[in-house]
């Protein structure tokens, strides 16, 4: 190094004395050093550049080769999806690419040919000439005297001429695997495949799939009602494929996606993605490989963590469509709303009757606000799938207020399925909005008959409570739990929410505290701990309440991201209930400690409320400023604004936003900006704000049972400022009548009980 200093500092002092060059005739004068440095700069951009082609070259250009399904002529229909063990095969190739036969099918129904189940010869030409592959892989598979016979050809459609034809045999089907392994081998081959690359990446088809065939008919078939996106009957054969085998990784893979599509269960497709990946180590076929583990990082540590395991391999798989809408979903996650919009696109570009790309696009737009764009994705997707795409025209036209149209697009999806209760939720709602409070009791009635989860009960209960309708509802539910005792637990939660409407507090917890036992399962305690956790805020029961989130966080054992939401709560607790706001920062710090990765939406909702409660209004913004794919964001301005004693500013927010904001987003907001009106004295303001929380039913995460009895502690200050006594010890004695058993040492109690007897003295 030393050397090579001393040599440049010498040309640098002999390069000072050059001062002029003379070129052809032509004199030019310059100052040497810095041509030096301008030179060695261009020389560093150019090696660079070059270093970086030279990276991103890796690659060579794939051969792309459609495999058309094996003419199987044995007889043996377990042996018809043997083509799928040709893909995989080939997949591993970093010189070929494969088209997969869901790219097949989606070329296949853009040419209107959407009811094909076998691809042969003159399919896989038409496939060829409607895309860039050249070259067809076609096999037939012949059985004489136990033994079988492999033919497979490769067919260039460029050249119009074979590429190549290869013949093998084996005795038995177990000899198959082998067989398919060879042709494999020898068609890397012909492609000018390096052989350290073959043996690098050279393992046998069977160990990507199953021995027994039995098992791979089951997930061939799977596979392609799962394209078909008739998950139901798809879950079946992966079932049976995994039955038969009990080590088939793939299976267990196509499942835990089949169960994606169907519900919301995270651990279960955790399980199953996890015995997946155990299951094969390194012989998980590359594809899969990286899509199962991004989708378990996903899990573990947040949608970031999944993108940089799938972009690894996004290169080696352009046209895979459920790897780039994995994407697009992850980005969505993570705020990356552009990038969203842009891999969705691209699964469109590979299949333009893509339905969850056409939905997603549809949802992202009607979310942030863009109604044009949610219209045209919304009726693209339901030319695909009226229902479906009915739903979501439906959705907008509600977000828009434009509810009589929302109404009837939501009776539509009503007539092709009588039993769907989001489009009885849709309704009610609509009818709530516009106060035709005797059609929403209709259609209440109508939706109980269907109504299966706890949302579906809670919906039912809420617009009996809006329209005043207790011994309706009670008579309602009742029938329902005659007709189906086993939802008979889930309802008597959602009845307590009604009993709590009416301040009936005692028959709540009558209700729910023998739901907590241990006779009942994990779900039914969870629920009733929490209905009980809000039971004790309405009450004053401050303790009770967080030994009700200890409770509900056993309940939640191995689930982090649901115990840091509830920890948050108990922070919350201990501000709404004795304004101890050093403990609830000490509660909440495990919380905040695990916040990087945490997706859930619901997690930044109670950490949003955290900060503001605790003043911190920067943290706060910062999650506004993420909005966190929250519909509604000005709910959270209209906060910010009552924080900086701008009531005006959130009033006219409210005031806009009100006729579609859910009631909780309206509770949290109205008590905010009422608490910022006492303090500029705008006192009847207030007093107009703290009415509307008490008329307002929903109670999601406890906002209603913290803030309900405190609008009347409130209104009773408001009325002593005021002079009206009367008024005063009213709403104060109503305050400490549904605080009656509350503790002792909460402030607000303490402080009630003291104006009141002050108040009463004045009086004598």
């Amino acid at each position: 190094m030393n050397e090579v200093k001393t040599d440049l500092k010498r040309f640098r002092e002999k390069f000072k004395k050059i001062k002029t060059v003379v070129f052809r005739g032509i004199t030019i004068n310059f100052q040497p050093l810095r041509l030096l440095y301008t030179s060695l700069l261009l020389l560093f951009v150019f090696a660079a550049i070059l270093f970086t082609n030279t990276k991103n070259h890796k690659t060579t250009k794939r051969n792309i080769i459609v495999v058309t399904d094996v003419q199987n002529e044995t007889k043996e229909k377990e042996l018809n999806g043997l083509s799928d063990m040709f893909i995989t095969s080939l997949e591993q190739s970093p010189r070929i690419s494969v088209m997969t036969r869901e790219r097949m099918f989606d070329i296949l129904k853009q040419l209107g040919k959407d009811d094909i189940t076998y691809i042969d010869e003159q399919l896989a030409r038409e496939i060829c000439a409607s895309s860039h592959a050249n070259y067809i892989l076609e096999t037939t598979l012949r059985k004489l005297d136990g033994q079988y016979n492999f033919d497979l050809k490769i067919i260039d459609i460029r050249q119009k001429k074979f590429l190549f034809t290869e013949q093998t045999s084996g005795h038995g089907q177990e000899s198959i695997p082998e067989m398919i392994d060879r042709l494999v081998v020898k068609t890397r081959i012909v492609f000018k495949e390096k052989k350290e690359d073959i043996e690098a990446h050279n393992k046998m088809a069977v160990q990507y799939l199953t021995k027994n065939f039995e098992a791979h008919e089951h997930y061939f078939i799977g596979e392609t009602l799962f394209l078909q996106r008739k998950f139901s009957e798809s879950e079946k054969e992966f079932k049976k494929a995994i039955f038969m085998d009990s080590t088939f990784s793939l299976a267990y893979y196509r499942l835990a996606c089949v169960i994606r599509e169907q519900t919301e269960d995270e651990q279960l497709q955790k399980s199953l993605l996890k015995h997946a990946s155990e299951l094969m180590k390194d012989y998980f076929p590359l594809k899969q490989k990286y899509m199962v583990n991004a989708e378990i990082a996903y899990f573990e540590k947040g949608a970031q963590s999944a993108i940089q395991i799938l972009k690894q391999v996004e290169e080696l798989y352009p046209d895979e469509k459920r790897l780039l809408f994995k994407l697009g979903e992850w980005y969505w996650i993570i705020q990356d709303y552009k990038t969203a919009v842009s891999y969705f696109q691209k699964c469109l570009h590979l299949d333009p009757t893509f339905e969850p790309a056409l939905f997603n696009l549809s949802r992202l737009y009607r979310t942030h606000g863009n109604t044009e764009k949610a219209l045209y994705y919304a009726n693209r997707y339901m030319k695909e799938n009226r229902k479906e795409g009915s739903l979501q025209v439906a959705k907008i036209d509600e977000q828009t207020r434009n509810y009589l149209s929302a109404v009837n697009f939501y009776n539509q999806v009503i007539e092709i399925d009588s039993t769907n209760t989001v489009a009885y939720d849709g309704i009610m709602r609509c009818y709530k909005k516009t106060k035709k409070y005797r059609e929403m009791i209709k259609i209440a009635k109508i939706y109980a008959r269907y109504a299966k989860s706890e949302y579906h009960f809670r919906q039912i209960v809420m617009a009996f409570a809006v329209a005043n309708q207790l011994p309706a509802c009670l008579k309602t539910l009742q029938d329902v739990k005659a007709s189906n005792p086993d939802k008979a637990p889930l309802i008597d939660c959602e009845l307590s929410g009604l009993y709590q409407f009416a301040d009936q507090f005692e028959k709540a917890d009558k209700i729910l505290l023998p739901l907590v036992s241990d006779s009942q399962n994990a779900q039914i305690r969870r629920f009733a701990w929490d209905r009980l956790y809000r039971n004790y805020l309405y009450m004053g029961k401050y303790r009770n309440a967080l030994k009700a989130c200890d409770e509900i966080n056993k309940l939640f054992a191995g689930q982090p991201k649901r115990q840091a939401k509830i920890n948050l709560r108990k922070a919350l607790i201990l501000i709404w209930g004795w304004n101890d706001i050093e403990r609830a920062k000490a509660v909440a710090q495990c919380a905040v400690a695990a916040q990087d990765s945490i997706d859930w939406n619901e997690y930044w909702i109670h950490l949003f409320y955290f900060y503001i409660s605790t003043n911190n209004l920067i943290e706060a913004e910062k999650i506004f400023a993420a909005k966190r794919n929250r519909p509604n964001p000005n709910i959270e301005a209209s906060i910010f604004y009552s924080k900086r004693n701008e009531c005006s500013r959130a009033d006219s927010v409210i005031d806009q936003l009100y006729s579609y904001s859910s009631d909780w987003e309206k509770i949290r907001s109205l008590y905010h900006v009422a608490i910022c009106q006492i303090k500029i004295k705008s006192f009847q303001k207030a007093i107009h704000s703290l009415i509307k929380i008490q008329k307002l039913y929903d109670n999601y995460g406890g906002f209603r049972a913290a803030y309900y009895p405190k609008t009347y502690y409130l209104s009773g200050k408001i009325y002593e400022q005021l002079g009206k006594n009367r008024k005063a010890i009213l709403n104060y004695n109503k305050f400490l009548s549904l605080w009656k058993n509350a503790d002792k040492d909460l402030p607000d109690y303490i402080d009630a009980k003291k104006q009141v007897g002050k108040l009463k003295n004045k009086m004598l």
